[in-house]
């Protein structure tokens, strides 16, 4: 379901100007303490194992999920993951049209009332009477003063950068786990440094390597530590991979 192309342009305009000035949500600690890595020692590359992460879902395949409603009907897809300061996804933004009578539109839903049946199919309720609550601007009242929630197509297609700020490719996915933390970057690096990848790094947030305001996702390792990182095999994704779905069939 797609909507005209003056519509959609203006929509997600609108979605940028919003989140760049919506306020800074509030940590849960537990998820802070899990997801918080710029207070701790960096990983090391080295060890880095990539099992833990086939566990969960490739966010450049779960945009575009299809979006149903309580009766069974498509409503829309995802277009967007609205990320907090500590790496968790807290609201879809959904694209939908013909949207409860008012015509084609933009809107948010909570992360945790969202009925995840795969990473290509989305159920949702909506309480009819109470639709503002699903705004894309949420609860304004002043410009952030701190780190804010972001966008998670601000971080995919960001250059990557090693220490010292060395250039070595593009984010080219995000990986998040079933319960919409962000585990890891998937990263292809440019063609200088020879033909390979996807590889997977570890996911830093605020003040360790990433900051929504600038145009790469940095690390902090040299070239050296990451040229034994074995490729991430997108194969063995347990739930990540959108599933095939033949017509007529339900996707498990």
């Amino acid at each position: 379901m797609k909507l005209d192309f003056l519509s959609t342009t203006t929509a997600i305009a609108t979605v940028l100007v919003a989140f760049a000035f919506a306020p800074a949500q509030a940590q849960d600690t537990e998820s802070s303490e899990a997801q918080n890595t710029a207070s701790k020692d960096p990983i090391d590359i080295t060890t880095w194992n990539y099992s833990d992460l086939y566990a969960g879902w490739s966010v450049e395949n779960f945009l575009d999920a299809d979006v149903y409603d309580e009766d069974g009907e498509e409503i829309g897809e995802v277009e967007d993951l609205v990320v907090n300061p500590d790496g968790q996804v807290e609201e879809l933004v959904i694209e939908a049209g013909g949207f409860l009578d008012i015509g084609d539109a933009h809107f948010t839903y909570p992360w945790q009332n969202a009925e995840i049946v795969s990473p290509d199919r989305v159920e949702v309720e909506f309480d009819d009477e109470n639709i503002e609550s699903y705004s894309l601007f949420g609860d304004v009242e002043g410009e952030s003063v701190g780190p804010r929630s972001w966008r998670i197509t601000e971080l995919i297609d960001d250059y990557a950068a090693l220490d010292e700020g060395v250039r070595y490719g593009w984010v080219d996915d995000v990986i998040i786990s079933q319960q919409g933390e962000i585990q890891a970057v998937v990263v292809q690096p440019d063609v200088t440094y020879g033909v390979g990848g996807p590889y997977a790094w570890p996911y830093y947030g605020y003040d360790g390597g990433f900051d929504p305001g600038l145009d790469y996702y940095k690390v902090p390792y040299t070239e050296d530590e990451v040229a034994d990182l074995g490729i991430f095999d997108y194969d063995q994704l347990e739930g990540g991979a959108v599933a095939e779905v033949e017509e007529g069939e339900t996707a498990e």
